[in-house]
C-alpha cells in the first residue's frame, strides 16, 4: 500500500522503497521533475517507480529516468489539473549515496539537493552540509583547533573565520568541496517558499522567535551548538533536514558581491561578472518583502517584484567590495530569515557571529 504522511513528505517502508509526491505541481507543460530532493541520494536506473492514483506507470512508455539519477521525464506532461498527491514516486536509494549522506564515508552529514531552478555553476545537483561547519575536533564544550571543516551536529560552530580562510579550509577537503554558492542557497530557500515552509532558528540570543531554546554554546553567549533547535529549524521540518539556515551565525556565500554599489554575480564557470546594475535597496539594516524580478533565482532584495515570505533583513555598503553573507546571526529577531542578505562586509572580516557551511559537487 502506498501512503504519505500528513505533510506529504516521504517516509521509508519496510521493503526499502522511499515514496514521495511530485516535487513541483504539474502545470500541463513541465515534464522534468527531481527525484532526489529529500537528500537520500541518487538512484540507479531501473529502481524508479511512479504511480498515478495507485496505478503503476510504465518506464520507457510513461516516463524515463535521466542518466544523472537526479531527474526524470514524463513523456507526456501531467495535466495542470492534477494534484500533488495524484503522482507518487518511489525509489531505492543507492547504498553509496546513503552512506555519504549519513557521514559514513567522510564523517560529514550531508543533504543532496537538485538544481531544480536551473542556471549556472552548480550542475544538476549538489551536496550541502546539514549542519553549520565545525572544526574536526570540535566538541560541545570547545571549538577545537584543527583546520579541517566538518558537518556535525551538537558541537561548537567554526566562527571567527573570514571568507578566504573558510574557502581554503573547505578546498583542502578535496575535489568538489566548496563554500555554499548563492544559487545553491537559492535552491533551498525557493524550495521552502514553494512549499510554504519557512524554518525558524536561533534568532533571539539562544532561542527561536517562539521561545524554543537551542542548546547554548558555552564559548559564546547567545550562540548555540550546531543543529540543536527543534525540527522547525530544519528546512523541511524533519530530523533529516538542513539545520540553522536561519539564525545562529551568518554564513559565507560565494557567487554574489556588491562592488562599489554594483551587483556582481557568478557566471557559468564561477567567475564574478558585473551585472551593470546598481540596485536601489532602501535603507541598510531595514527589511524587505520582495526579490528583484530580473534576478529571481539569486534572492536579491527589492522594494517591489516577486514576493518572498517574511520581512528579512538587508545590509549593504556601496563604498566597498562586499562579500555576501546569509542566514543572519543570533540576535537580529525578525530580520533573520532565509532570504536575508548582508553585503556590508569585506571578505577579510571575521567575528564570533560569522561562520560557513560545507558543500560538495555531485561527484560520487
Amino acid at each position: 500500500m502506498i501512503s504519505i504522511n500528513a505533510r506529504n513528505f516521504p517516509t521509508f517502508f519496510q521493503d526499502g522503497i522511499l515514496v514521495e509526491p511530485l516535487f513541483l505541481k504539474p502545470d500541463g507543460a513541465r515534464t522534468r521533475y527531481p527525484i532526489g530532493w529529500q537528500g537520500k541520494g541518487r538512484y540507479e536506473a531501473g529502481t524508479l517507480r511512479v504511480w498515478r492514483d495507485g496505478q503503476k506507470l510504465a518506464p520507457g512508455t510513461d516516463y524515463t529516468e535521466e542518466a544523472n539519477g537526479v531527474f526524470f521525464n514524463f513523456l507526456t506532461p501531467p495535466p495542470a489539473s492534477a494534484k500533488y498527491s495524484e503522482y507518487i514516486i518511489g525509489y531505492v536509494p543507492r547504498a553509496a549515496d546513503l552512506a555519504f549522506a549519513r557521514g559514513e564515508t567522510t564523517g560529514d552529514e550531508m543533504f543532496l539537493f537538485p538544481n531544480w531552478l536551473g542556471g549556472s555553476w552548480i550542475g544538476d545537483a549538489f551536496w550541502v552540509g546539514r549542519h553549520l561547519a565545525s572544526k574536526s575536533d570540535a566538541t560541545a564544550a570547545s571549538g577545537g583547533s584543527t583546520t579541517i571543516p566538518t558537518s556535525r551536529s551538537g558541537v561548537v560552530p567554526w566562527c571567527n573565520v573570514n571568507f578566504d580562510a573558510a574557502y581554503t579550509a573547505i578546498a583542502s577537503r578535496g575535489t568538489g568541496w566548496h563554500i555554499v554558492r548563492n544559487r545553491e542557497w537559492a535552491n533551498i530557500a525557493k524550495w521552502c517558499i514553494h512549499h510554504d515552509m519557512y524554518p525558524t532558528g536561533n534568532s533571539v540570543s539562544g532561542s527561536d522567535g517562539m521561545g524554543v531554546a537551542h542548546t547554548p554554546d558555552p564559548t559564546v553567549s547567545g550562540r548555540a551548538l550546531t543543529s540543536t533547535g527543534p525540527v522547525t529549524s530544519a528546512h523541511n521540518f524533519r530530523e533529516d533536514g538542513i539545520f540553522d539556515l536561519v539564525g545562529n551565525t551568518w554564513e559565507c556565500i560565494d557567487g554574489l558581491q556588491l562592488v562599489s554599489g554594483t551587483l556582481y554575480l557568478a557566471d557559468e564557470t564561477g567567475n564574478m561578472v558585473s551585472t551593470g546594475i546598481q540596485p536601489t535597496f532602501g535603507t541598510s539594516g531595514g527589511s524587505f518583502n520582495f526579490l528583484r524580478a530580473d534576478f529571481p533565482l539569486d534572492l536579491v532584495p527589492a522594494t517591489s517584484g516577486e514576493a518572498c515570505r517574511g520581512t528579512d533583513g538587508f545590509w549593504f555598503d556601496t563604498a566597498i567590495t562586499a562579500q555576501a553573507f546569509r542566514g543572519v546571526s543570533w540576535s537580529y529577531g525578525p530580520l533573520v530569515g532565509l532570504c536575508a542578505l548582508d553585503l556590508s562586509s569585506i571578505g577579510s572580516g571575521s567575528t564570533t557571529r560569522h561562520g560557513f557551511r560545507l558543500a560538495c559537487s555531485l561527484t560520487i
